[in-house]
Formats: structure tokens, sequence, C-alpha cells
């Protein structure tokens, strides 16, 4: 496992916490909005960006699979399966009313993060995708966790 340059790394940090301020901020909003209109758009924004980014992390697994040319066929077959769990499961969570599709979100990302640690070794991620993966999965589970508490019904 090569280290990547200090500039990749650097830059992938840099955009991974940027990406928490969609998840953050509408979390916030709705904590503590009162319900209503901007309660249930705040969730909205929330719920469809959880479910494009769970979406991106299927991505990077099918990615990943697609340049190992060395994993056999039944590791291939299941990893591209899983590759397009998250996009189904993301689907699925828009379709649901606001506080159960963020619980399936945040469910989801939990799992995304489980298996990425798992197959870490097998996809030669480096130790700091990992660390940085954790930290943003804490991030995005913990503003849907909270839509899926004080979300609209």
């Amino acid at each position: 496992m090569d280290p990547a340059p200090a500039s990749a790394h650097v830059i992938a940090r840099w955009l991974g916490y940027g990406g928490l301020l969609p998840f953050v901020v509408p979390a916030l909003l709705v904590a503590l909005l009162p319900a209503g209109e901007w309660q249930t758009l705040a969730a909205r924004v929330l719920v469809a960006y959880g479910a494009v980014i769970l979406s991106f992390l299927g991505g990077i697994v099918w990615g990943l699979s697609l340049r190992h040319p060395s994993l056999t066929p039944s590791l291939a077959a299941r990893e591209f399966i899983y590759s397009v769990c998250p996009s189904l499961l993301g689907w699925v969570a828009l379709l649901l009313p606001l506080r159960a599709g963020a619980a399936l979100l945040a469910a989801s990302v939990c799992a995304a993060f489980v298996h990425d640690a798992l197959v870490a070794r097998l996809h030669e991620l480096p130790r700091w995708f990992l660390t940085l993966r954790l930290q943003l999965s804490l991030g995005a589970v913990s503003a849907l966790s909270l839509a899926a508490v004080f979300g609209p019904r």
C-alpha cells in the first residue's frame, strides 16, 4: 500500500470535511426549527444529500473493483453486487417518510463503513483513507440520526 502524496491526502480531507456541511447545516435546522414547512424542507435537503452520498460510497467500491483485475470472479461479483446496494438503499430512503428515510440512511452509512473496513486490505486502501472515512461517516450518521429523531413525522 503506497501512501498517497501529501497533497492528495490534504485535498481529500478538505473536500471530505467540506462535504459534511450539507449534512450538518440541515440537521441543525431540523433539530432547532419548530415543526413546519422550513423544518420539512431542511429534512428533505438532508435526506436527499444523504442518498447522493450513499450512492457515491457505492461508486467508490465499483471503481476500486474495476481497477483490481486480480480479484477472483467470486470476489469481483460480490464487490460489484455490493457496490450497487448503496444506490438502491438511497433511492428507497427517498421514498420513505422523512424520519424513516433518515434512519435508513444512517444505518446504511454505518454498513458502508463496515464494508469498507472489512475489505480495506483487499482493495489496498491506505490507512489515511479509512481514518477519514470513519470521521466522515460519524459526522454523516450523527446528522442523519438527528433528523431521524427530531425530523417531521
